[in-house]
C-alpha cells in the first residue's frame, strides 16, 4: 500500500463526445497526457485534498496502475 500513485481527471464535454482530461505538473488538465507529464499525489488524501482546495467538482482521483 505504500507504493500507491494517484493521479487527477475529469470529465471534458469536446463536442459530440464525452472525453477525459489529466491533470498534469503543469497544473492544467489536458487530453491523451502520458504518465510521465501528470501530477502524481502520494495518497488519497492528498489528492482529495487537491480536488477541494482547487475547486474542481467535476473531477476525481484514480490509482496510477488503472491509468
Amino acid at each position: 500500500m505504500n507504493n500507491e500513485t494517484f493521479f487527477i481527471f475529469a470529465p471534458a464535454n469536446t463536442g459530440y463526445d464525452m472525453d477525459t482530461l489529466y491533470l498534469t505538473k503543469g497544473n492544467q488538465f489536458t487530453l491523451n497526457a502520458s504518465i510521465e507529464d501528470l501530477m502524481l499525489f502520494d495518497t488519497m488524501k492528498s489528492a482529495l485534498r487537491y480536488i477541494n482546495t482547487n475547486g474542481l467538482e467535476e473531477a476525481d482521483f484514480d490509482i496510477i496502475t488503472n491509468f
